[in-house]
């Protein structure tokens, strides 16, 4: 039997790209956090001269592939929340379906920092070969 997940692999290093992925730890916390939402409210008298970032934990390097979305009515220029807001995407990366990932993580390609919005699983039966991973450029 073929082992697609090791075929993806090898695929990546010999045509794919370095990306890093630092995995989500935290919110930003502090007496400026809103209890009602948990982010930080910027008219808190507490509130840092700094925005204040989550934390993230160490970062992993794996290698994989980047596209831009696709354009047009069917595509994934955009995703849409419950709530009907809908977020730009920005990029989209196949990553190894071993690497651990979560929606809030920050991810690093060529420099620019990224998160992500959205993961879809590409299997091969019970394997996990890909992980499709929807990204927006990081807001500072």
């Amino acid at each position: 039997m073929v082992n697609k997940l090791a075929m993806f692999k090898a695929r990546a290093i010999k045509h794919g790209q370095r990306i890093t992925v630092y995995p989500f730890v935290a919110n930003p916390s502090g007496s400026y956090v809103d209890g009602d939402s948990g982010y930080p409210d910027p008219e808190d008298g507490a509130y840092p001269d700094t925005v204040p970032e989550a934390t993230y934990g160490t970062a992993v390097e794996v290698i994989g592939f980047v596209q831009s979305p696709s354009e047009g009515p069917a595509g994934e220029a955009y995703m849409r929340t419950v709530h009907g807001e809908q977020f730009p995407i920005d990029l989209i990366a196949y990553l190894p379906g071993d690497t651990a990932l979560t929606v809030r993580d920050r991810i690093i390609i060529d420099n620019v920092a990224y998160d992500v919005l959205r993961i879809e699983e590409q299997k091969d039966a019970s394997t996990v070969v890909i992980k499709k991973c929807f990204l927006r450029t990081r807001i500072q």
